[in-house]
């Protein structure tokens, strides 16, 4: 319980019709997660208050009742301020790609993206790119999360670079796992497999049985000259699309 405000009313009679008591109420309705000593009107939390969980502003209705049943209302609001208790989360943790050697630097290569629910600067996300895992063949700009090529890829057909990416709030608390990017470069004009919708959303019911389809990803590639493109989908943690060349 913390006391974080007080009330107060006057009344001009003597004796008992000058006995004043306060009672507290939500304007909008709902559960109310405050309560009033009645005969001081200090205003007090009944519950631990969670700006990410519930709402972040109150209006609230003080009644002072004197003792011959005269009253008057007060209104209150209650803004419910903003902590950094959430650290920024990368979804997915893993991004694989496939870079053509044609790429020309300055191309986008794949964007990292971490989330916090925090408010203001709390909620404000940057990204580096960890010493460990990081490469001077892509610039990674640190308020998108945009991975950029800087460097000609030509002579590293058929590798994959890796990158670790950490992701930091405004208030400094850092994501518990990196994200990781795997580049894989592939010769001549190559392309990408790219998924019809950035996100998918299925609903399925709590007691569906086991193998019953809960729905479909496509992906499509463009490839160059008489090259088919036949792409394979994994299930991880996220969905990733690999790209197996056939003639």
């Amino acid at each position: 319980m913390f006391l974080f405000h007080q009330v107060s009313a006057t009344d001009g009679d003597r004796g008992s019709f000058g006995t004043i008591t306060y009672t507290l109420g939500l304007s909008s309705g709902g559960t109310l997660p405050f309560t009033i000593t009645k005969e001081t009107g200090q205003l007090c939390t009944s519950t631990v208050l969670d700006r990410d969980e519930g709402l972040d502003k109150f209006e609230l209705t003080v009644t002072a009742t004197d003792g011959g049943g005269l009253s008057s209302v007060s209104r209150v609001r209650v803004t419910v301020v903003d902590i950094n208790d959430n650290r920024p989360t990368f979804y997915p943790v893993l991004y694989m790609v496939s870079l053509s050697t044609h790429s020309a630097p300055g191309t986008s290569v794949v964007k990292v993206t971490a989330n916090d629910p925090d408010a203001g600067e709390n909620g404000r996300v940057t990204y580096r790119t960890l010493p460990e895992g990081g490469s001077n063949l892509f610039t990674l700009n640190k308020d998108t999360g945009v991975i950029s090529l800087s460097r000609s890829l030509h002579g590293k057909t058929n590798t994959v670079i890796s990158m670790v990416i950490s992701a930091e709030d405004g208030g400094g608390l850092t994501a518990p796992v990196n994200a990781r990017v795997n580049v894989s470069v592939v010769a001549g004009s190559m392309a990408s497999p790219v998924f019809e919708q950035g996100q998918y959303f299925f609903t399925v019911s709590e007691d569906v049985l086991r193998g019953t389809a809960v729905g479909v990803v496509r992906a499509g590639t463009k490839s160059g000259g008489n090259t088919c493109a036949i792409i394979k989908h994994s299930l991880c943690d996220v969905i990733i699309a690999h790209l197996t060349l056939g003639h």
